[in-house]
């Protein structure tokens, strides 16, 4: 079970039209799996937005991650990041662009959960460079880093490289995404110590 509001946040940096709220697009990066999105903005450079997750299971990188977790203990993640457009093309539409978010997740704490906060187990953070050469085609190069506040897991860092088409054609319309993702950084990437706890995805 997923629930997900999506809110711009456009009014916080003196750009909101609200002759036009859909002005442009921005693509957007997920922690998880650092794959692309494209939302709805206004006219303006930088656009703010915060989602707000509730889920009682978390993917990752098409891996099911939360299978302990229960109706008593719903997972919330709250996810603040923006766009920013850095370039744009001759129709005046974004070219190149500054993109990233922090995802925080929260749940009622476990016994295993040693540290304070308890309820804090996830916070990921993401930044890339994204680019649209041409209308329905946008690709990115990203960087995430994935810690637990409360030390049930490693700090991973992992470079990524994902692709999306929402060109308009049937093909777009289902808006295909790839992401090809290294850990650079944490389990995987070098030898972990037995007692270590798992990575966090």
């Amino acid at each position: 079970m997923t629930a997900k509001a999506l809110i711009v946040l456009a009014a916080m940096c003196g750009c909101f039209d609200a002759s036009r709220v859909s002005a442009q697009t921005v693509p957007f990066i997920d922690t998880e799996d650092a794959t692309l999105s494209e939302v709805d903005v206004g006219d303006g450079t930088v656009h703010p937005i915060v989602t707000v997750d509730v889920r009682n299971g978390d993917y990752a990188r098409g891996a099911y991650d939360d299978d302990d977790a229960g109706l008593g203990r719903v997972p919330v993640h709250l996810s603040i990041g923006g766009a920013a457009v850095l370039t744009r093309r001759a129709d005046g539409q974004g070219a190149l662009f500054l993109v990233g978010q922090s995802s925080n997740g929260f749940h009622a704490a476990r016994a295993d959960e040693r540290s304070r906060p308890r309820s804090w187990y996830e916070s990921n953070t993401i930044v890339a460079f994204a680019w649209r050469p041409v209308d329905g085609l946008s690709t990115a190069a990203a960087y995430a880093i994935k810690a637990s506040p409360n030390g049930v897991a490693n700090t991973t860092h992992e470079a990524s490289l994902t692709i999306l088409y929402t060109g308009d054609n049937a093909v777009g319309f289902l808006a295909p995404r790839f992401a090809a993702t290294k850990r650079t950084k944490g389990e995987g990437a070098s030898t972990r110590s037995p007692a270590s706890p798992p990575p966090l995805r």
